[in-house]
């Protein structure tokens, strides 16, 4: 059991008790506080589907308890597709709103767009900069909590990181 501000291990510690290393309470470290995201609980499609938008939704408007409440020593995948999912969509709307400025600055007409292949091109080309983006800053996250003496694995940075995807969305 880490404690959840500085990553000291609280094993054997009561848990009405406090971190011996930062002073915050250990049952805020409980592992019972944390729990999976709307968008990983076993549903059918369309309870799948509503369960994306309700995850996204909470990440977008309440992220601090979004990010306090997510189970971190989960599987990978479902942050991984859920990530995928938003990447695609934030893709696509950036390689078609940078072809609509390509056709304005070219041809002085944003409204007759480039065409589809140089959209799914530029489309690719950010969705490929998304992931790997995504994949240095984790990496250069966990490497800097491990050079800092912070316990943070590499699985629980990508985890979050893959959740941290749907802002993305607003800014396409």
């Amino acid at each position: 059991l880490l404690c959840e501000n500085c990553g000291y291990v609280l094993n054997g510690l009561p848990d009405n008790g406090q971190c011996p290393e930062c002073g915050k309470p250990t049952s805020e470290s409980s592992p019972a506080r944390r729990a999976l995201p709307a968008w990983e609980e076993p549903r059918p499609l369309f309870g799948r589907v509503a369960g994306f938008f309700a995850t996204s939704a909470v990440i977008l408007f309440r992220p601090t308890r979004f990010y306090r409440t997510l189970a971190i020593r989960s599987d990978t995948g479902p942050a991984f597709l859920f990530a995928q999912i938003h990447w695609a969509a934030t893709s696509l709307l950036l390689g078609w709103a940078a072809c609509a400025h390509a056709a304005w600055v070219f041809r002085g007409d944003a409204r007759n767009p480039v065409g589809i292949v140089p959209w799914v091109a530029v489309s690719a080309v950010a969705w490929l900069g998304l992931l790997l983006t995504t994949f240095l800053a984790a990496r250069l996250t966990h490497w800097e909590a491990s050079y800092r003496g912070i316990r943070l694995p590499l699985a629980v940075v990508r985890r979050g990181m893959y959740y941290h995807a749907a802002h993305y969305l607003p800014v396409a």
